[in-house]
């Protein structure tokens, strides 16, 4: 009887806490702390939890600042000068005409005489003036022939 008594007893308990109602809200406060609010109702008559507070509203972006103020009645900047003109590219010179080929000496032959064909040979006939070249065969005889020719100034 006394394990029958138990249970009527157990079975009561349960009863109750089956008609109670919970309910558990979170708030949220201003400087970031929250606080939760438990509602325990036995027979469903629970009062309506809080409303959560409205979200907070956004910053207003800053005001544009004021356009100067301009001397034309519209309202609008003055117009830009226009560019200067892009001056005219002188045109490219002529190049002068290349010197003329000099003749070459007797004794620049002379030099070539008994020298095999392709020996590199030079002259020089004044102080400032300088005649580069090989030796080759022209006519069966060797005759100095110019390659490069400078004159110093």
């Amino acid at each position: 009887m006394k394990t029958l008594i138990s249970i009527g007893v157990l079975a009561a308990v349960a009863s109750a806490a089956l008609a109670q109602t919970t309910t558990t809200t979170t708030t949220q406060t201003k400087a970031g702390h929250s606080s939760t609010s438990v509602w325990h109702c036995n027979d469903g008559d629970c009062p309506k939890p809080p409303r959560p507070p409205r979200p907070p509203q956004p910053p207003q972006p800053p005001q544009p600042p004021a356009a100067p103020a301009s001397d034309e009645e519209d309202g609008s900047l003055p117009a830009l000068p226009a560019l200067p003109a892009m001056p005219m590219v002188p045109p490219v010179p002529v190049p002068p005409p290349p010197p003329p080929v000099p003749k070459v000496p007797e004794a620049a032959h002379a030099q070539c005489a008994g020298k095999a064909e392709g020996t590199r040979a030079s002259y020089a006939p004044a102080a400032n003036e300088m005649m580069q070249g090989v030796c080759k065969k022209v006519d069966g005889q060797m005759r100095f022939q110019l390659h490069h020719y400078t004159v110093n100034r």
